[in-house]
This record gives structure tokens, sequence and C-alpha cells, in this order.
């Protein structure tokens, strides 16, 4: 049984990762349990069974390690993608031969399946907002991801279960709930998504950020990474660059916020495929300095 003692506490995710990434090279290699992976890459596994962590600023989320950092334009376009229902993925528009480190795509370019056209479908960021407004204690605030048909014998299944949103003493904090994960790909993404939607809940709410709690089944590495996951963990060792943060507005109203989503997606495919626009007046058209972020960093990628 788990109690407070149990729960390790981490002040930004590259303590966090320096953690995990020790306990995974001290363990042994495996043959993975899953017969699909018997002649694939994932054929041997390292695993960590079950992990549980605090994440005490949730702001401290943008891997910046020379060897494992999270690249602007896709933690931002996986924000898009998922906050929008975007299917096919944003990201797929820029790098479709790393897109399936997060998705397995269907012929068709699309994903099996998008957490944000779930949320969507059932209206569940808007009802859980209405229902914190009402009871801020609620106990009942959970964002499911995972449903029924997904377990089944589909091609893809979410790697995140779901989210519970929980405001004690004034606080706002989130729990992530994970079915399984590698160390080297969702890990590094993942949390800049949730980060983003913890801090919109909270400004939206008017209370301040509390902690980012993490349960996963299954933290992972496949066998033929280990060796880049020793070149993390070494640089981790020896000094590394500080982590970035990830901040959102405070103060901020719902519907103003995907109001500048949806333009950030629009200017996006305006700088994308290279349209003459007056870039600064329609920047000015956002509300929120999140959103005038996010299309600084497209406007730099496709500069180059």
């Amino acid at each position: 049984m788990l109690n407070n003692k149990d729960i390790l506490e981490f002040e930004d995710m590259h303590q966090a990762l320096h953690h995990y990434a020790d306990k995974i090279l001290k363990k042994n290699v495996i043959e993975s349990a899953n017969p699909k992976n018997k002649e694939t890459y994932k054929k041997g596994i390292i695993e960590l069974h079950p992990i549980f962590f605090e994440l005490k600023d949730p702001k401290k989320v943008i891997f910046n390690l020379k060897n494992y950092s999270c690249l602007p334009y896709w933690y931002v376009s996986e924000i898009l993608t998922e906050m929008m229902g975007m299917n096919p993925p944003l990201m797929n528009k820029y790098r479709d031969d790393i897109i399936s480190w997060s998705y397995d795509l269907l012929d068709s370019g699309r994903s099996c399946y998008q957490y944000g056209v779930r949320w969507l479908n059932h209206n569940s960021i808007e009802k859980t907002l209405e229902r914190l407004k009402s009871n801020p204690t609620s106990k009942r605030c959970y964002v499911p991801i995972f449903d029924q048909n997904d377990v089944g014998d589909s091609r893809d299944a979410p790697c995140n279960l779901g989210f519970l949103l929980l405001i004690r003493n004034n606080k706002l904090d989130l729990t992530l709930f994970t079915r399984s994960i590698d160390i080297l790909r969702g890990f590094r993404y993942d949390f800049s998504l949730f980060s983003f939607i913890q801090q919109c809940f909270a400004s939206w709410l008017d209370v301040e950020l509390g902690s980012l709690f993490y349960y996963c089944n299954s933290l992972h590495c496949y066998s033929d990474k280990i060796e880049e996951l020793e070149t993390v963990r070494e640089e981790l060792d020896n000094n590394p660059r500080e982590i970035r943060e990830l901040n959102v507005d405070k103060n901020m109203e719902i519907g103003k916020t995907f109001s500048d989503l949806g333009k950030v997606v629009e200017i996006e495919n305006l700088l994308r495929n290279g349209v003459d626009f007056d870039f600064e007046s329609e920047k000015d058209k956002l509300n929120y300095d999140f959103a005038k972020r996010f299309i600084k960093i497209y406007k730099r990628k496709n500069e180059r």
C-alpha cells in the first residue's frame, strides 16, 4: 500500500528522467511479453512497473538536454493536435519520418485515435470545468482517454488512460494515469501537453497551480536503445543544461483560449505554406501571450 512517504518528489522533469534512466539501466533486458513484438525492435525490453511520482513544478517540463530535448514546434504541435482534435496530427506536416514515435498511422495518414477527438465528442473539457466551478472540492473530475473498445485487439491504443483534477487549498493538482510509455519517446513530450492542460484549468478557475502527479504502469526502454539512454544519463550526471518552462497566462477565459488555439492553427498553416501576410497584425489579434509564443516558434521553424 502506498503512503505519502512512498511518493517520489521531483522539482523538474530532468530530475525525474535522471532517476528513472538510472533505475532502468540497472535492470536486465527481458523478452517482451507482447507476441506482436517478437520479430521487431521491441522484442527486448527493460521495464519498471509501476512508477508513481510528484512533479512539484508542472511548468518545468520542456527537456533541454543535448541528447534529449523537446523540439519546440513538436510539443506545440502536439498541444494543438490534442486540444483542437486534429487528425492527422499536425506534427506529420513537418516530420512524417518520426511521427511513428507517437502514433501508428493508418494508410490515410490519420491516427487510430486522438485524445482531443474523444474529449470533443463528450465535451469533456467544458463539463469538467463547469463541475469544478460549481463544486471546487469535487472528486469526480476525471477526464478519460482510454475506453472499453481499446481493450480489444485494436491496431493501436492510447498510452495515457486519462487524468484527474483536484482542488485543495486553492491549488489545482493533476494526476495523469498512463498504461505504457517509452522513456525515450512518449515520456519526452507527454508532460508538455498535460502541463498545458493543468495550467489552463488553473487559469480558467483562477486558482494556484499545484503539483502534477504521475502514475505509470509500464515505463520502459527497448534493448536496441540502451546505448542512447546511457548517453542521456551520462549527460544528466555531468552538469546538464537547465530545463525550460512551459508558461500559460493567468486569468484566461476558456472561449478566448480556444479562439487563440484556432488562430494559431490558421497562422501555422500560412507560415508552412509560404503565404505572404502581415505577421505582426495577425499576432496582435491573439488574446494571450502563450499563443504569441507559439506562433513565434512556427515562424522560426518555417524560416529555416
